[in-house]
Parts: structure tokens; C-alpha cells; sequence
């Protein structure tokens, strides 16, 4: 049977905060970086960057739980996907945050 330990958490913890992060990212994006005003304003929502430092958070856990696993310990595995997960939510919200900012860019009257 599998047993959980302290790693175990701090792994499942890790990817909880990446996604939590990337949801509240891609809300920012979505419905509160608006331009205001006449002109372009690229200013994005604090709700961006704590999702963006949410993700970073859990990326950094997920990373310090599987530097910790034994080489041989099968739940390092599980380490390894948080990692990718984090990963690619990060990629996936950078993308969210460029495409926010250029569509504002090219189009003003767009929000």
C-alpha cells in the first residue's frame, strides 16, 4: 500500500496552488484587464500576478518535495508530474498574459 508522508502534501499542495493560480490568472485576463480610458493601457490586474505567484509558489514546492524523495521512492513519480503541471500552467500563463496584452495593443477598442 502507498503511504503518504510530509512530501506527499507538500507535492499535493504544490499543485493545488498552480492551478488555483491559474485560475484566478486566466479571471484576471479574462474580465478585469480591460483598457480604460482612451488609448491603450496594458496595465493587467493584481489578480494576474497573484496567480502568476501562485503558480511560481507551487512550482517551488513541487521542486523541494521531489529534491527530498529517496532515488528508488515510487511516489517521486507523483513529484514529477506536479513539476510538469506547474510547468505547463506557467507556459500555458504566460501565453494567456501576452495574448491579453497584444489583442489590447492591436485593437484599443476591443475591452
Amino acid at each position: 500500500m502507498l503511504r503518504l508522508n510530509k512530501l506527499d502534501y507538500l507535492n499535493v499542495g504544490g499543485c493545488a496552488l498552480a492551478v488555483i493560480g491559474f485560475i484566478l490568472g486566466v479571471i484576471g485576463c479574462a474580465v478585469l484587464s480591460v483598457p480604460e480610458g482612451i488609448g491603450v493601457n496594458t496595465d493587467l490586474s493584481p489578480m494576474v500576478y497573484v496567480g502568476i505567484a501562485l503558480i511560481v509558489l507551487g512550482l517551488a514546492a513541487a521542486i523541494t518535495g521531489n529534491a527530498f524523495y529517496k532515488s528508488h521512492d515510487m511516489n517521486r513519480v507523483a513529484a514529477s508530474v506536479t513539476i510538469y503541471v506547474a510547468v505547463i500552467l506557467l507556459m500555458v500563463m504566460i501565453l494567456v498574459v501576452a495574448y491579453t496584452i497584444f489583442i489590447l495593443v492591436i485593437n484599443p477598442s476591443n475591452g
